[in-house]
């Protein structure tokens, strides 16, 4: 009998309503981290560049450009701030082949195949402070001949920009990759196609 009345008193009308308030509170307590965890996410921006400023690439293309990423972030989060970039490689590959167009223009029947440029995200930096967004990148860009793969040049692409973010920010990253793109594609003028 007592045993049976243990058992009543385990499940009787304190115990089930004290089971249902800490089913509430860790409810609560979960719903609240949930809650605070979402607050400190950051913000994912996607980098597409204004067609106007980068035109589209041509399918048939006689420069292609492979852009990895090998040392630097991809998204490329700002430090100090709760913002990421994501699509960093494709906005680089579209810029520095928009750059390249008037050279790859001028040699387009200097080499069967056309050529591939290859583009390594080396290193990628963001940071905001004091109101300001610099954006640091360094890239390692090899150009070679696509049909049997001849090795025609090697640089290194470098830029740092850095200014009182509008919007998003993503301005600040364009401006970035539009001077690197720009000094890739005075490289190339020095190169034999």
């Amino acid at each position: 009998m007592g045993a049976a009345r243990g058992i009543g008193l385990a499940t009787g009308p304190n115990v089930l309503r004290q089971k249902r308030l800490r089913r509430r509170f860790v409810a609560r307590v979960g719903l609240g981290l949930v809650s605070l965890l979402a607050g400190c996410a950051p913000e994912l921006v996607w980098l597409q560049p204004d067609r106007a400023a980068v035109p589209p690439l041509d399918a048939g293309q006689a420069l292609e450009v492979i852009v990895t990423v090998v040392g630097g972030g991809d998204p490329l989060a700002v430090h100090g701030g709760r913002i990421e970039y994501a699509g960093m490689a494709d906005a680089a590959r579209r810029f520095v082949a928009a750059a390249a167009r008037p050279w790859v223009e001028r040699h387009r029947g200097a080499r069967a195949g056309g050529w591939q440029m290859l583009l390594e995200l080396v290193r990628s930096d963001a940071d905001l402070r004091a109101g300001r967004l610099t954006v640091e990148l360094e890239t390692r860009v090899t150009l070679r001949g696509t049909v049997g793969q001849v090795h025609l040049g090697q640089t290194r692409g470098y830029c740092k920009w850095s200014e009182a973010p509008a919007g998003d920010g993503s301005v600040v990253v364009y401006q970035c990759l539009s001077r690197m793109s720009r000094d890739l594609a005075g490289w190339l003028e020095g190169l034999e196609p």
